[in-house]
C-alpha cells in the first residue's frame, strides 16, 4: 500500500491528514522496554477537538486524535501490551491526552 503523503523533514514536524486506511494491520515492533516508543515536540496551541493529526516516527506515521483543545510541549507515545497512547508528562507522572488511531507504514521505494 502507498501513504500519499509527504514525509515532513523533521521528526518534530506535523501534518494534519486524512485517515488513509482503517484496515491497516501491519504495525513495525518499534517498542522499548518502557513502552515509549516515540517522543514529539510541538509549539503551543497546535491541538483542537475534532481533527485528526499525523505524527513521523522514522518511516511511520502515527495518527492520533487528543481529548482537550489545548496542549504544547513534549508529547511522548507509549504502548501498553494492548494499545497505543499519546501522552503528557503532568507533575512527574504521564498522563494519556490522546487516543492513537492507526500507525501506517510508509512503502519502501
Amino acid at each position: 500500500m502507498r501513504i500519499l503523503v509527504e514525509l515532513p523533514e523533521k521528526e518534530e514536524s506535523y501534518i494534519k491528514i486524512p485517515i488513509i486506511d482503517q484496515s491497516l494491520k501491519n504495525i513495525n515492533n518499534i517498542f522499548s522496554k518502557e513502552n515509549i516508543v516515540g517522543f514529539f515536540k510541538f509549539p503551543s496551541k497546535l491541538f483542537s477537538k475534532s481533527k485528526i493529526y499525523a505524527l513521523r516516527l522514522k518511516n511511520q506515521f502515527v495518527l492520533f486524535t487528543t481529548n482537550n483543545d489545548y496542549h504544547e510541549g513534549e508529547l511522548w507515545l507509549a504502548y501498553s501490551g494492548k494499545d497505543f497512547s499519546v501522552k503528557r508528562i503532568i507533575k512527574d507522572s504521564l498522563e494519556p491526552v490522546g487516543k492513537v488511531l492507526y500507525i501506517l507504514q510508509k512503502e519502501k521505494e
